[in-house]
């Protein structure tokens, strides 16, 4: 199952008569189905029908009309429900269709994927001081840019650095220009510059009121040069690097993301996919080796999930693996495949 959220912020931007922009919020609540609700109508699904497969689950295999009981696929639910940090007895109605797609499937042995065994050498310490600065040109900036800065800025930029950045500000749109409250803006660089709309909600969230201050400091990487994953495409093919986008830190652990648009099933995000998984796996088992007390928690995201990605970082539930993303659902499905 999917990490759920009973309630979901929606933001809203509107213009009055005069041209001036205005933002709303508001919560809206989630349709939500009870656990006794589904298996009511999982058990309906099965009458006048047999199974075409084996079922398994904790109490046994259950082949053709044996099936399963009600308290086998209760026990089932609820345990999935604990995967993923949910003790309660409602299902968001996502989550109740992916419970019904497992009592539909059938049991088959699925295709394994080769995977590349990689050798752990060193580890080598990066400082986000020796990260190359972040370029674009004047009028992809004007254009694409939305700039992120606090609002101490004048004390933080160069003075020879201040006149163009200010000149730069007149020429953005309202909505490309943030500048941000200092308390919330905890990243070592002095401006973040974000491209694309998924990166920029994920950048708002980063600094808003209510998830700041839950986290120690965050800093958005760049495209090339600063922590590398090498991954493969297929097997055989040539092997690429790419940069995971943010490095959000909070006490010792280090979560690392890779920002994309929803449902962006790439075959090339399915390979990142699987390479930053083991990458990381490597790492951390390599931290733990040498008794360090950093760890890492790697996560394809996408703007759907931003608000449970969240409540998953205030509560501590993304440190006991049990956060996963509508994305990492679909680009682990479709490696399966």
């Amino acid at each position: 199952m999917v990490s759920q959220s009973e309630k979901e912020p929606k933001k809203t931007t509107y213009e009055d008569i005069k041209g001036h922009l205005h933002l709303k919020s508001t919560i809206i609540q989630k349709e939500l189905i009870s656990i006794d609700e589904v298996i009511n109508k999982i058990i309906e699904s099965f009458k006048g029908r047999a199974l075409e497969a084996k079922l398994i689950f904790p109490s046994g295999e259950y082949e053709q009309e044996k099936l399963p009981s009600i308290q086998d696929i209760r026990t089932f639910i609820e345990k999935s429900m604990r995967d993923i940090g949910e003790n309660g007895s409602f299902l968001t109605l996502e989550n109740a269709d992916k419970i019904y797609g497992r009592f539909n499937g059938l049991l088959r042995k699925k295709p394994t994927t080769p995977v590349l065994e990689k050798a752990v050498d060193i580890l080598v310490p990066l400082n986000t001081a020796d990260m190359k600065s972040e370029t674009s040109r004047y009028g992809t900036l004007i254009r694409d840019v939305s700039l992120f800065f606090s609002d101490n800025y004048k004390n933080e930029i160069e003075e020879d650095e201040l006149t163009i950045f200010e000149a730069v500000r007149q020429e953005l749109k309202k909505r490309q220009d943030n500048e941000i409250n200092r308390y919330n803006f905890k990243t070592p660089v002095n401006v973040v510059f974000t491209t694309l709309e998924p990166e920029k909600k994920f950048v708002e969230l980063l600094t808003s009121d209510g998830f700041s201050q839950h986290i120690d400091t965050w800093i958005k990487s760049r495209d090339k040069g600063f922590y590398s994953i090498d991954y493969q495409k297929n097997k055989g093919s040539k092997f690429k690097a790419f940069n995971p986008d943010f490095f959000i830190k909070k006490d010792n652990n280090i979560i690392v993301v890779e920002i994309k648009s929803d449902n962006d099933d790439s075959l090339e995000n399915k390979a990142k996919n699987r390479a930053a998984k083991r990458h990381f796996e490597l790492l951390n088992a390599e931290l733990e080796k040498h008794r360090k007390p950093d760890r890492y928690y790697f996560t394809f995201l996408s703007p759907v999930d931003y608000n449970t990605f969240a409540d998953n970082v205030k509560d501590g539930r993304i440190f006991e693996l049990k956060f996963r993303s509508h994305l990492e659902i679909l680009l682990e499905d479709c490696d399966d495949d």
